[in-house]
């Protein structure tokens, strides 16, 4: 692995904040659409997006077009792109790249940056959370020509309260496209015996802090060595990726190294013994308040060594059972659970939500899994604006052991996500009933991601969805309307008999769009009352909708559909982050739609029809 690992986000992030600039212009649609394209292919690029520069083969990935290209020249050539600096010239890149996440539109931001003074996002911070912001925004003249309203200064506050809430995070699906090349440079150290993920990874968070990793030494297999693991640590300093060695922290039987490293994340690199391989792994996975509460269970019981769940306290309790220290496994802190007379709590659930007390009582969920996934409802193509070739598609989609697969294009209001109209609608209908004819090893379904325009009004005439075999429904327009205008649009698709699920419910995007203004319970209440499933969206800047969202779709009596959103072939392995968030959430098979076969999931499309509520 080469540095600057970071390349990927930071020119994504650069060629999208341009897209959004462009939108903005006269005539600059399509070059906001090309823009847009080239930003996920680099988003999304499994590798250092520096190296595919050097190496000249950029210019023939999917999505980088002639002029893509020029920017990402002068970015990698010069370290600058000059249109974008015209732009930082008057603000710094924070405050553009909040234009896109607020959704209020270039001028009008440009316009409250000026009359709010804020130069930076500390000022707007300050400035949005003064009393009488309403008022000096509503009163002031100067706005007249991009007039901003109630609903709109709402948007604003919650845009910069979103901005700060994912201040230091990175989307954990980023880190995925390097993490076996990471464990796999541990595996080429001769004194290293095992090294896993363990913290917020091991959890499945789905945006994290930090990387850490445990790690078993051969010299550490009988007892702890304290100089062989400092001087080991020191080493790690030449890892492909590490940047420099910041602190170290010294245990009894373990040594801790924090790391700067070219992800733009720090790692801890926690080296233990075989003795203490068991308890480290649990303390490392956290997170705090649930270890803090399986302590409080080890306290009475007798296990606790003062303060601490510690393996002195396990070994030497009469009677207990010593780990086999020689078959280390991932869940090997199931011993902790074992001695504490609680049933093993997958990492994902250990957020002190309740686990704790199932687990006592022996009623924890059996969660879904990865390989109960039997198809994708949610897969762009070249009809709208996906860049997967359909033989790649049909081979992946075999290789995940999916049944069926639902080609879902934009519909015609989604100009930036390139969408069929109804000429072309019906077109895709004859190919994609040829694809049917044609390919036997698993079904192609068509499906739509159909814009809800307005209260009661989707982008395609109802003869057009009751064709579909799938239909996810989602706003990507009008937004900033308020809280009561955006639910009522939601509740409007799913009260339509033709729709069958609704696609990335929030509308978060990871550091680029806030969550709409929506009354999520009535939403997760209508969809359950009419039988309808919510989308947790797979795509990694996405994870929408996140795991207390779908933990109350599952309380509700709810569905939950695992879907990709994918626009490039790669984004079809993003499912597992799907399944990372439904896990997280404590949902199980019976609770997710695309776990059913297709001829179940054809019975349960049509059940809401009939059924169907106030």
């Amino acid at each position: 692995m080469g540095k600057d690992q970071i390349y990927n986000l930071k020119l994504a992030t650069t060629l999208a904040n341009l897209a959004e600039i462009y939108k903005q212009k006269s005539k600059g649609t399509r070059s906001a659409i090309d823009l847009n394209v080239a930003a996920r292919t680099v988003r999304d690029y499994p590798g250092n997006i520096f190296d595919a520069y050097n190496r000249g083969f950029i210019i023939n990935l999917p999505g980088i077009d002639e002029m893509s290209y020029g920017l990402i020249k002068e970015f990698f050539e010069t370290g600058r792109i000059k249109l974008y600096d015209e732009i930082r010239a008057q603000y710094p890149d924070e405050l553009i790249k909040f234009i896109r996440i607020s959704g209020l539109g270039k001028k009008r931001i440009f316009k409250l940056y000026e009359l709010l003074d804020s130069k930076s996002m500390s000022d707007l911070r300050e400035k949005v959370h003064e009393n009488g912001i309403y008022k000096l925004i509503l009163e002031n003249t100067a706005l007249d020509d991009e007039p901003v309203n109630e609903i709109q200064i709402k948007r604003l506050i919650d845009s910069v309260d979103y901005y700060y809430s994912i201040e230091g995070l990175t989307p954990r699906g980023f880190l995925d496209f390097f993490i076996e090349d990471i464990l796999n440079e541990f595996g080429g150290i001769k004194e290293v015996k095992r090294a896993v993920y363990t913290g917020s990874i091991r959890r499945k968070k789905s945006f994290i802090r930090d990387i850490d990793i445990l790690l078993l030494p051969e010299f550490n297999k009988d007892k702890y060595d304290r100089g062989k693991s400092e001087l080991l640590l020191k080493k790690l300093c030449n890892l492909s990726f590490v940047n420099e060695l910041t602190s170290i922290n010294p245990g009894p039987d373990n040594i801790s190294g924090r790391f700067r490293t070219t992800f733009g994340l720090d790692m801890e690199i926690i080296i233990t013994c075989s003795r203490s391989w068991s308890f480290d792994l649990f303390h490392t996975t956290g997170s705090k308040e649930h270890i803090k509460r399986v302590e409080e269970i080890a306290k009475q019981k007798g296990f606790l060594n003062g303060n601490s769940l510690l393996s002195d306290s396990f070994l030497k309790k009469p009677g207990s059972c010593k780990t086999d220290t020689t078959v280390l496994e991932d869940d090997s802190d199931e011993v902790v659970y074992k001695m504490l007379d609680l049933q093993y709590i997958p990492p994902e659930l250990r957020e002190n939500n309740n686990e704790i007390e199932l687990a006592l009582n022996r009623n924890l969920p059996e969660l879904v899994k990865l390989e109960d996934i039997k198809g994708d409802l949610h897969v762009h193509s070249s009809w709208s604006d996906g860049l997967i070739e359909l033989d790649g598609m049909i081979a992946k989609a075999e290789a995940l052991g999916y049944e069926y697969l639902a080609i879902s294009d934009h519909s015609i209001s989604n100009i930036y996500g390139m969408g069929l109209n109804e000429e072309k609608i019906i077109e895709k209908f004859k190919y994609v009933e040829y694809l049917k004819s044609k390919i036997k090893v698993l079904s192609i379904l068509m499906g739509g991601e159909v814009d809800i325009k307005s209260m009661g009004k989707l982008d395609y005439d109802e003869y057009i969805l009751k064709k579909m075999d799938i239909v996810l429904s989602s706003m990507h327009s009008n937004y900033t309307n308020s809280l009561e205008e955006n639910t009522s649009r939601v509740i409007g698709a799913i009260e339509n008999s033709n729709v069958n699920i609704i696609a990335h419910p929030t509308g978060v995007v990871f550091g680029a769009r806030a969550p709409y203004l929506l009354d999520m319970n009535r939403i997760i209440e209508k969809a359950a009352t009419y039988g309808k499933a919510l989308e947790i969206n797979s795509y990694f800047v996405r994870l929408d909708l996140d795991e207390n969202y779908s933990r109350k779709v599952k309380a509700s009596g709810g569905k939950i559909a695992i879907n990709t959103d994918s626009h490039r072939l790669n984004n079809l392995d993003m499912i597992k982050l799907g399944v990372d968030v439904a896990r997280r959430a404590g949902l199980e098979k019976e609770d997710v739609v695309n776990t059913m076969s297709l001829e179940d999931l054809m019975s349960w499309k049509q059940q809401p029809a009939s059924n169907k509520s106030n």
